[in-house]
């Protein structure tokens, strides 16, 4: 049977619904995906030896499906703040959540008082992160779209 569809409403209320679906489930992937670059190439990369790490990285994020759109966000307000273990935070008032990739990916030098400065090793992950998606994205798409009985024929 052949549906033909002439607008936007026609084409949400025949097929609509199942792609949204889709979509909710690729947003979930590309979050895993995230996640786990941020495992490997975030905590995976530097173990410090005087610092204990909140791992709040891993969840600081809004991820949604609304219709025929999906967002993944960074939301640093939802990093843990510890100013006296200088985690996102410091007793001298450097918030650094909404900068944290900034600052992870370029590296930077850090202060103890014991050990004095010692180098944190630079930790970029968005570059890899985005080709390894790039590189993926297109199959996942079908993969969502066919368990939604939908088949997308690439021509």
């Amino acid at each position: 049977m052949t549906v033909a569809i002439r607008s936007d409403i026609e084409f949400y209320a025949v097929i609509g619904k199942a792609v949204s679906r889709a979509i909710d489930e690729v947003i979930e992937r590309v979050f895993s995906a995230l996640q786990d670059e941020i495992r490997r190439d975030i905590y995976g990369a530097y173990t410090p030896q005087d610092y204990d790490r909140t791992e709040g990285l891993l969840e600081a994020w809004k991820h949604e499906t609304s219709g025929l759109f999906g967002n993944i966000e960074f939301q640093p307000d939802m990093l843990p703040v510890n100013p006296s273990a200088f985690q996102h935070d410091s007793p001298y008032g450097w918030d650094v959540r909404a900068e944290i990739f900034d600052i992870l990916e370029g590296g930077y030098k850090a202060y103890n008082a014991k050990t004095g400065k010692r180098a944190i090793p630079p930790r970029p992950m968005w570059d890899d992160f985005l080709a390894k998606i790039d590189s993926k994205i297109d199959r996942w798409i079908q993969i969502a779209l066919r368990r939604q009985g939908l088949v997308l024929e690439v021509i």
